[in-house]
């Protein structure tokens, strides 16, 4: 179980690092979607759904929407953001955040995996 979490966490680096670095609004889960599906960083198709157990489309949806109710809108804003390759604009986000918005933006970020990979929603 934790090599499993460990292997679905090890794709989501770019997110992580940008959100933890970050005040602007937040975004809405369609501009979530659009990003996470086109985000360069991530593996595409069937390397996607094999180390993480879902169709990319599944978990990028499940994750709009579980970083949507987990996140500030300030750091769902930031992913966003850093998944369109906007990494300095996204750094400018997190590095103005507090220890506690940090902290939050890493347990929105495990919520994520626990909630969206290995079940289809």
């Amino acid at each position: 179980m934790i090599k499993q979490s460990i292997r679905m966490l090890r794709h989501a680096p770019l997110v992580i690092v940008a959100a933890l670095s970050a005040g602007c609004g937040g975004g809405d889960a369609g501009a979530f979607v659009t990003a996470c599906m086109n985000e360069s960083g991530s593996p595409s198709g069937a390397m996607f759904e094999q180390n993480m157990g879902v169709s990319k489309e599944s978990f990028c949806k499940c994750g709009a929407k579980s970083a949507k109710s987990s996140l500030s809108a300030k750091a769902f804003h930031a992913m966003v953001l850093d998944m369109q390759g906007k990494k300095q604009e996204a750094y400018e986000i997190t590095s103005k955040m507090d220890v506690a918005e940090q902290q939050q933006v890493v347990m929105g970020m495990v919520s994520v995996f626990r909630d969206c990979a290995k079940s289809e929603h």
